[in-house]
């Protein structure tokens, strides 16, 4: 079935059909949800951002580095801003704050990864930090 699967999200995706690849992130098999995200990430239309970007909440680890890797890909001001506006208080503290070294401490499912991408988004994009000079680190 995985064979069918990938083969059908290939040509979902060449005929940028994004609503009909959605439908795969809640497959149980890891290697079809990675690779409908990549296919989403190479439509770039909204409805492809905001599924990626809500997959970066996905209790599975493996699948929020994809879904991270996925939105980085993307490149647009929209994953940008989507991800920006998605942040409460304290997440938008840490990803704005000018201290060089930022250590975000919180338990499961508290958007710690998507806090780490923005800051990481936020250096890049608004302050000039070549993604060379930074380094991300987490860990369970």
């Amino acid at each position: 079935m995985e064979q069918h699967d990938l083969s059908k999200i290939q040509k979902l995706q060449e005929k940028g059909k994004s609503d009909k690849i959605i439908k795969y992130l809640s497959s149980s098999d890891d290697t079809v949800v990675v690779a409908a995200l990549e296919a989403l990430s190479r439509i770039k239309d909204e409805d492809s951002v905001n599924s990626i970007a809500h997959m970066i909440d996905n209790p599975d680890t493996k699948i929020r580095i994809e879904a991270a890797k996925a939105l980085g890909s993307i490149g647009t001001e929209y994953a940008k801003t989507y991800l920006l506006h998605r942040l409460n208080a304290e997440q938008d503290e840490a990803v704005h704050t000018s201290s060089p070294v930022t250590a975000v401490i919180a338990g499961p499912g508290t958007g710690k990864t998507k806090t780490l991408i923005a800051r990481i988004s936020y250096l890049i994009e608004e302050l000039g930090v070549r993604p060379s000079d930074i380094t991300a680190v987490t860990f369970t």
